[in-house]
């Protein structure tokens, strides 16, 4: 009986649980998102390219921003996975996921990108990506639109 009771309260809690959490960072990442919020740590400088404005990232690894002026960059996405302290096939907890955008600006040819050392799912319609360089770190808060 304790056993039976105990499968079915695992199977309610998973059953109530996002299926976003099983999903590849590649699939959660796609649809439109907006920036919360950007935290700056540390000294020194740290260049962003893109800032608050709209991101949409699409399926086909397709990328656009538009800024807060209506300025719009279309370019391309890419997340890559790595395991601190080397590859291996089982590993989990030191799993670091990262995220490189790039985008041009149809008008002036501008091109724009940037590069996040980690990005990490706080829900489904949530993520964090960390920017590092020496002692400067910036944490921008996504929030899915």
């Amino acid at each position: 009986m304790l056993k039976t009771t105990t499968a079915l309260l695992f199977l309610l809690a998973v059953s109530a649980c996002s299926k976003d959490a099983f999903k590849r960072y590649e699939k959660r990442i796609i649809g439109d998102w907006q920036v919360e919020e950007i935290k700056s740590y540390g000294f020194g400088s740290l260049r962003i390219d893109f800032g608050e404005g709209d991101y949409r990232f699409s399926e086909d690894r397709s990328f656009s921003f538009t800024g807060r002026t209506g300025t719009e960059y279309r370019g391309k996405w890419e997340i890559r996975k790595y395991w601190e302290g080397g590859n291996c096939d089982d590993c989990s907890s030191d799993r670091i996921r990262t995220l490189m955008i790039s985008a041009v600006n149809d008008q002036s040819g501008e091109l724009k990108s940037d590069y996040f050392n980690d990005i990490q799912f706080t829900g489904t319609d949530r993520f964090n990506a960390t920017m590092a360089n020496g002692s400067r770190t910036r944490v921008f808060k996504f929030r899915r639109k």
